[in-house]
């Protein structure tokens, strides 16, 4: 109402003040905020306890995010009000950088650890992308664009082909053989170094891998691009990632499938199939009668589904997956 009779000018004039009041006091809670909490300082060494880091990390990302939606509420209130929020604004700026230094440092120190012990690589695998969609879904709650940007950009290069989740992923064909192979040469057609419960548990880490990582494409990176168009290029990257995981799940799988006591298994069931030893036609004499026995039918194409490279192989499948095709 008071601005209906003042008019929209004098409004926003007559509200400068007591906002410029509430910049100054925001200012005031950011610069103590950062210095109760040493954040330039903590940001600055190794992090030795990665539950106090989170807990300050969560606290620095609530402080941004006051900050922003205050601004916005300021420059909404004056239309424009950058000159009022000039001061604030630099605050936020300060304390993002330090945020985002030490955003990552807890991410390399949280994937490190998570990957630190493969006893059980998938919980390992999880831990780390767990890690990786802490620090996403924190930056993005800031409110800021440019620590959402950086968090998901370091995000894709922790992810990378050369980067520690990746090759501990590729690692799990081979991990305890006497002979040190990469994930290539372990699925290649003629080293076939893995054995097959190896490669069965790298097939559904690299399952894993990609889920998570399609995952973190659409309910993080899709949301955000709708409003931040620097975003968009990223929805290639994550699906680039995503497709890195498949393949190396892909070759797993592959190596799997041809290992050589079931492609043992495969060729004489159908070699036996085709030359009438096993099946409903293979005990016809001269008589012209069909037998209804298959028995020995069945027991051939058993020693195929129970093999124990095949069973590994489906169970290594997300759920969803096409099994029955794949048989």
């Amino acid at each position: 109402q008071a601005c209906t009779v003042l008019g929209e000018a004098r409004c926003a004039k007559a509200a400068e003040k007591p906002l410029q009041i509430g910049v100054n006091a925001g200012v005031d809670a950011l610069e103590r905020f950062a210095m109760m909490k040493s954040v330039e300082t903590v940001s600055r060494e190794p992090i030795s306890n990665l539950t106090e880091a989170d807990a300050l990390l969560d606290e620095c990302s609530f402080a941004l995010q006051f900050g922003h939606r205050f601004t916005r509420f300021v420059e909404g209130a004056l239309g424009e009000g950058e000159t009022v929020t000039a001061t604030l604004l630099k605050s936020l700026q300060t304390l993002e950088g330090l945020y985002i230094q030490l955003e990552d440092r807890y991410r390399d120190a949280g994937v490190r650890e998570a990957l630190e012990d493969m006893d059980d690589p998938l919980a390992a695998l999880q831990d780390a992308f767990f890690v990786l969609r802490r620090g996403v879904d924190r930056a993005v709650g800031t409110l800021s664009e440019q620590a959402a940007l950086a968090e998901l950009h370091r995000t894709l290069a922790t992810l990378a082909l050369d980067a520690e989740v990746f090759q501990s992923a590729a690692s799990l064909a081979t991990r305890g053989e006497k002979k040190e192979l990469s994930l290539i040469d372990a699925v290649d057609e003629e080293v076939r170094g893995a054995s097959i419960e190896s490669l069965a548990v790298a097939a559904g880490g690299a399952f894993a891998c990609a889920s998570s990582v399609a995952a973190l494409k659409d309910e993080v990176v899709g949301e955000l691009a709708r409003s931040v168009p620097l975003a968009v290029p990223l929805l290639d990257d994550f699906d680039h990632a995503s497709h890195q995981y498949d393949e190396l799940a892909a070759g797993a799988l592959s190596a799997l499938f041809d290992e050589p006591g079931l492609m043992l298994s495969r060729r004489s069931f159908f070699a036996d199939v085709v030359a009438d030893k096993i099946g409903r036609y293979s005990k016809l004499g001269d008589q012209d009668v069909l037998g209804d026995d298959d028995s020995a039918l069945d027991n051939a194409y058993e020693k195929v589904l129970n093999h124990a490279a095949l069973t590994a192989a489906l169970d290594a499948l997300p759920a969803g997956a096409p099994r029955l095709a794949l048989c």
